[in-house]
C-alpha cells in the first residue's frame, strides 16, 4: 500500500474522531459543508468496481437499528462527513460501496446534543456472528456478518478501518467510545465493528 494512502487513512480516522465529538457537544457538519468541501476534488482512495446502486438503508436486527444512510465525502477541513441527524448513518462515498471489494465505512452517532440517543448507541452490544444488512437504491440487500470488534485510541493506527489487505468485501461500522474529554471536546476512543459480506 502506498505510504500516501496510509497517511490519508490515518488523517481521515483522526478527523472522524473529532467530528463525532462535534455531533454530541458542538455543531454537526451540514450537507452543504460536505458539498463545498474537498470531497469533490479528491480522488477515491481505492480502485473501485461499480455495483448497481448506492446504499440507502442499514438494518442491524440484534440491536434494533433501522436507519437511513447518507452519502458523505470530506468536509472543507478535510474531515469525513457525518450524519445530519442522530438517527441517520453516513457512508463514506470516496471508498467502496458496501458489497464491493474493499472496506466500506459507515459511521453513526453514539449520542447527540442534550443527551439525545444516537443511532449507534447500542453498537457495543453487537456480538461476533450478528448480521448487518445494507439495502441499495435499487432494492438489493447485501448482508454482512460481524467478524471482529475493536476499540481504537486517538493515536492508534486505524488504517485497517478504511483499507483491506485481501480481496474480500467488508463493511466497517464506526462510532464513539471511551470517555468524554471536556477539554478536547471529544471521546477518547472509537468503536469499530468489522464485518464480512455473506456469500452464498
Amino acid at each position: 500500500m502506498p505510504v500516501g494512502s496510509v497517511l490519508i487513512a490515518l488523517v481521515l480516522f483522526q478527523f472522524l474522531s473529532v467530528q463525532f465529538a462535534l455531533g454530541y457537544n458542538g455543531r454537526p457538519a451540514t450537507k452543504a459543508q460536505v458539498r463545498t468541501g474537498v470531497a469533490s476534488k479528491t480522488k477515491p482512495l481505492v480502485k473501485l468496481q461499480m455495483t448497481n446502486g448506492a446504499p440507502v438503508r442499514l438494518e442491524i436486527p440484534s440491536i434494533k437499528v433501522e436507519a437511513t444512510i447518507d452519502p458523505v465525502g470530506l468536509t472543507s477541513d478535510g474531515a469525513m462527513g457525518i450524519p445530519d441527524a442522530p438517527q441517520d448513518t453516513a457512508w463514506y462515498m470516496l471508498g467502496p460501496k458496501p458489497g464491493e471489494t474493499g472496506s466500506a465505512v459507515i459511521s453513526g452517532h453514539l449520542n447527540w446534543w442534550y443527551g439525545a440517543t444516537g443511532v449507534f448507541a447500542r453498537l457495543s452490544s453487537l456480538k461476533i456472528g450478528d448480521l448487518v444488512t445494507v439495502q441499495d437504491d435499487q432494492g438489493v440487500n447485501t448482508s454482512f456478518v460481524v467478524r471482529r470488534i475493536r476499540s481504537f485510541g486517538q493515536k492508534e493506527d486505524a488504517t485497517e478501518v478504511f483499507f483491506a489487505n485481501d480481496d474480500g468485501s467488508h463493511l466497517n461500522l464506526v462510532t464513539c467510545a471511551g470517555v468524554w474529554d471536556k477539554l478536547l471536546q471529544r471521546y477518547s476512543k472509537r468503536l469499530v465493528i468489522f464485518t464480512d459480506k455473506v456469500t452464498e
